[in-house]
């Protein structure tokens, strides 16, 4: 719902309720809260309450950089979101920073996903 930019407050709704209930079996740093922050970040941004927004993709930074390293594409993909926040608050130079992290993570894990399917296998 958040990526197709349809009901916004269905999905907001939604996205709270999935928070509370992991909140409610997990701790704030567990993984699967990762998803939901980075939405309700989009979604925060996209009505431009941008406190909101902040608050989201902070805590979205903070589950990514528990759990993943610099160069995995999760983490590229919170650089991009934090970027596309930027953007929406027209912090363009800040944004511009972020999105080539996101750029250079995503090409990095491209290229070694390519060099691993090239690799012959060898014979039985």
């Amino acid at each position: 719902m958040v990526l197709a930019g349809g009901d916004d407050a269905g999905a907001k709704t939604l996205l709270e309720k999935s928070r509370e209930n992991l909140l409610k079996k997990q701790t704030r740093d567990a993984v699967e809260l990762l998803l939901v922050e980075l939405s309700l970040a989009r979604l925060a941004s996209r009505q431009g309450e941008f406190d909101l927004c902040q608050k989201h993709s902070g805590e979205a930074w903070r589950i990514c950089r528990m759990h993943y390293p610099a160069d995995h594409p999760e983490t590229g993909r919170c650089y991009r979101q934090l970027a596309d926040n930027f953007t929406a608050m027209e912090m363009s130079e800040d944004a511009a920073g972020l999105y080539a992290k996101a750029l250079a993570i995503f090409e990095a894990h491209l290229a070694r996903t390519t060099r691993s399917l090239r690799r012959p296998t060898p014979l039985s």
